[in-house]
């Protein structure tokens, strides 16, 4: 599995756009505020190809 990350400049607060109170993920809002950035980590994406796991 291809597994990519990025850091982002900015702190999550709770009860923010991206955290609950509780501090879970909003992921619905998370996406749409950060669809370019997604989408540029699956961009370079190579397709096809297999992974074996031991």
């Amino acid at each position: 599995m291809d597994q990519r990350f990025r850091i982002l400049p900015t702190f999550w607060e709770p009860r923010g756009d991206e955290r609950t109170r509780t501090m879970k993920l909003r992921r619905k809002p998370i996406a749409a505020k950060y669809a370019a950035e997604i989408a540029a980590l699956y961009a370079d994406a190579t397709t096809g190809g297999t992974c074996a796991r031991r």
